[in-house]
């Protein structure tokens, strides 16, 4: 019998290992490549973080010196804070207009609130509060209270971190007053109560059955511009209305 006439043994092989596919190099390979993306996209995420957090304490500290200056007796001493406050929602809304005005693809909506859903938006500016670093504190635990904010141990963590990290700051200060305290933390809980209610007012609250539900017409508030064109009216209506019942208007545009 000749050789030549029994099957090839490297033939089989050949075909054998060009049939099989390569499973493991292309597993292999996919979760490089995963583990590459995840590990850009933490850096993305963690560069743009970064960049509000340092946006937020740049002009919270900017603000902070600029209110001091403003409204201390040995400096400009401007003797109605309501006043400022209630021109600064007049330039918000006006900001939030020329947005609206010259980026309507971006900025604008074709829903707008009814008179029923106008009705309740004076409710969000009755509680004007000082923002101090412990209404952070109320706005996580109303958050969690009224089911807003899953709750998480990272969240409270970081939390916790901002406000000790401000009452280090101040905590040398010379000039203490109790009842001035109390007052700052009614402020900061209204404050916190004020954000929680202005969600569910504006989204709702979350609830399971809300496909069941009647919804109410959209306000048209699916942005930071639209929600400030129609809050800061009722806002600097409320403040001006406050301004000349705490404080004379005449003294306040005849000071000097």
């Amino acid at each position: 019998m000749s050789y030549s006439a029994l099957p090839d043994d490297r033939d089989h092989v050949k075909s054998f290992d060009s049939d099989r596919p390569d499973i493991d190099f292309e597993t292999d390979n996919e979760t490089q490549q995963s583990r590459e993306q995840r590990k850009r996209e933490w850096w993305r995420n963690a560069f743009i973080n970064s960049l509000f957090i340092a946006t937020w304490f740049g002009f919270a500290t900017v603000l902070s010196i600029y209110n001091k200056w403003m409204f201390s007796g040995d400096k400009f001493g401007f003797p109605s804070p309501l006043f400022v406050t209630s021109m600064h929602m007049l330039m918000q809304f006006l900001l939030a207009a020329l947005c609206r005005f010259m980026f309507p693809s971006t900025f604008g909506s074709p829903y707008s609130p009814t008179g029923k859903q106008y009705a309740r938006l004076p409710v969000y500016p009755l509680t004007v509060a000082m923002c101090k670093s412990s209404s952070l504190v109320f706005v996580l635990f109303f958050a969690f209270l009224f089911k807003l904010e899953t709750f998480s141990k990272r969240l409270v963590s970081v939390i916790l971190l901002i406000t000790g990290g401000v009452v280090l700051m101040v905590a040398t200060e010379t000039q203490f007053a109790f009842g001035g305290m109390i007052l700052v933390f009614i402020a900061s809980a209204c404050g916190g109560l004020r954000w929680a209610l202005t969600q569910i007012l504006l989204h709702g609250p979350k609830r399971e059955d809300d496909e069941d539900d009647e919804k109410d017409p959209p306000m048209g508030m699916d942005n930071p511009c639209a929600t400030i064109f129609w809050l800061a009216p009722t806002m600097f209506i409320s403040l001006l209305i406050l301004t000349a019942m705490v404080d004379n208007l005449g003294d306040v545009f005849g000071s000097k």
